[in-house]
């Protein structure tokens, strides 16, 4: 409709001028009647079978996901009829995520390219350098031990790090980590013993260094927390994870202060030619690092080296999982098994020692003191402990170290072993992410159905503050009498 036909009529009837109105109205409703419509429902039909596809080839918990009793056949049939009775974009973006959300797996994510113009961003000269490498400290606003009453904090300047409180007449030490992840403050610690500026240029070898100081410091800092704690004389210790959703691999240094002989979870990689390739580029790695190494060191290496070239040939087999979508069996696995752990090719504490030590086990970066910690322990979770949280939960649970307490947690399970590489759907640019291994408790269980504490506490998912505290109060009792028994 033009501009000219809105104006009034100044040589028409006023009839005249109405019948035109009424004219033009009809005009515009066929036009709009007759406008194609913007929703593709085969396009996205299209994108549901691409995303599933995806996940036939790379979704590590796929076979988990049917040993726990999902019906995928069924989930398959729901999501295709959603796409198919949707009526616009959003109705059919809902249709996918509430199909990966039916996984729980928090690692599984399903995002969406964003719209419109993003203002512009600041320049990378003018973010300091800890920003710019992803270090912040946000506010701990989910802490529970640090809220109870009587709390004395060990150092006023970090009140929710650790403290002291009494509790059905027992000295309780409380250790809070809000994430396995070091802060902003370390970052720049970091910096200054390395004499860089905030401000200065960081390549590809300079961030590395940056980032091994930091989480040296990270874990230095939670072994001279310990010692404080100790110190106090406590009769248990409360490892605060409420909310931890996760973070690195010092989360295992932090298990091996607590218990230094503990197994850690056997882990297992999804098949690809990636992974073959990365298995690869390990065993050569593994071969010259025994040719190398001090004498003490290099049976550990060759040993390694033999059981990473047989996951190569391991890695290279195909396995079709589709059938599983149709309700069959299949006689093969999508995942690689080896001398595969959390945080590297053994379970329990050995460490190499030589300039390759992290190919055997990551935590040789760190300076720790294994088992430094002797008196009691209990791990307080909750619906939103995740991940590398819930893996130390996980160690210390089943090597029978620690009580959980709690309510059952996220269930994210195993990440990424190597960078992540997400899959983009076709027609709406969805953003698939899967992690690529699976990990497992000692009694086989993937660990991605998450922890179900010892002592359970009915937190909820809307507790204020105050509520948690609350409930975390009225499990004291339970608590004690599950540690005696323990």
């Amino acid at each position: 409709m033009t501009e000219r036909s809105l104006r009034t009529p100044t040589s028409r009837t006023r009839r005249g001028a109405l019948l035109g109105i009424a004219a033009a109205f009809l005009t515009f409703s066929s036009a709009f009647a007759a406008a194609p419509a913007t929703y593709d429902r085969a396009a996205w039909i299209a994108d549901f079978e691409a995303l599933r596809d995806a996940m036939t080839r790379g979704y590590p918990n796929l076979e988990w996901a049917v040993e726990r009793g999902m019906d995928l056949p069924a989930l398959q049939k729901l999501a295709i009829s959603r796409l198919e009775t949707a009526t616009d974009d959003p109705q059919a973006r809902r249709a996918l995520e509430r199909f990966v959300a039916a996984f729980g797996d928090g690692h599984l994510q399903l995002t969406w390219p964003s719209s419109g113009n993003n203002a512009a961003s600041e320049s990378t000269e003018s973010v300091p350098l800890c920003r710019r490498l992803g270090y912040e400290s946000p506010a701990d606003t989910s802490a529970i031990g640090a809220r109870l009453p009587g709390y004395v904090a060990l150092d006023e300047q970090d009140p929710w790090a650790a403290g002291i409180v009494t509790r059905e007449g027992q000295r309780v030490a409380i250790l809070r980590i809000e994430r396995f992840a070091p802060p902003a403050a370390e970052c720049a610690a970091a910096l200054t013993g390395l004499q860089i500026k905030q401000s200065d240029a960081c390549d590809e070898k300079c961030e590395a260094r940056v980032r091994l100081r930091i989480d040296e410091l990270f874990v230095a800092g939670m072994e001279r927390r310990f010692r404080a704690l100790e110190s106090r004389q406590p009769n248990l210790l409360l490892v605060d994870l409420a909310t931890n959703g996760g973070g690195d691999d010092s989360t295992i240094a932090l298990a091996r202060m607590l218990s230094a002989d503990a197994p850690t979870p056997a882990i297992a990689h999804m098949r690809s030619e990636r992974v073959q390739k990365y298995l690869t580029e390990l065993q050569a790695s593994l071969e010259k690092a025994a040719k190398r190494a001090a004498r003490a060191d290099r049976p550990l290496f060759e040993r390694a080296s033999v059981s990473i070239k047989a996951a190569v040939k391991d890695a290279s087999l195909a396995c079709d999982r589709s059938p599983l979508w149709r309700g069959d069996p299949i006689s093969c696995s999508g995942l690689v098994r080896g001398p595969f752990y959390a945080g590297g090719l053994v379970d329990r504490a050995v460490i190499a020692h030589s300039e390759d030590s992290e190919l055997i086990s990551s935590n040789s970066r760190y300076s720790f003191t294994p088992g430094l910690w002797s008196r009691p322990v209990a791990i307080l979770v909750d619906g939103n402990t995740a991940s590398a949280a819930e893996l130390i939960a996980a160690m210390l649970q089943d090597a029978r170290r620690a009580l959980v307490i709690g309510s059952p947690t996220f269930g994210a399970g195993c990440g990424w072993m190597l960078p992540p590489q997400p899959t983009i759907l076709p027609r709406s640019g969805g953003r698939l992410e899967m992690p690529d291994c699976s990990r497992f408790r000692a009694d086989g269980r993937n660990e991605v159905e998450g922890i179900t504490p010892d002592v359970l506490i009915p937190f909820r998912r809307y507790d204020t503050p105050k509520q948690r505290v609350m409930r975390l109060e009225a499990a004291w009792p339970a608590v004690f009498a599950k540690m005696k028994a323990h």
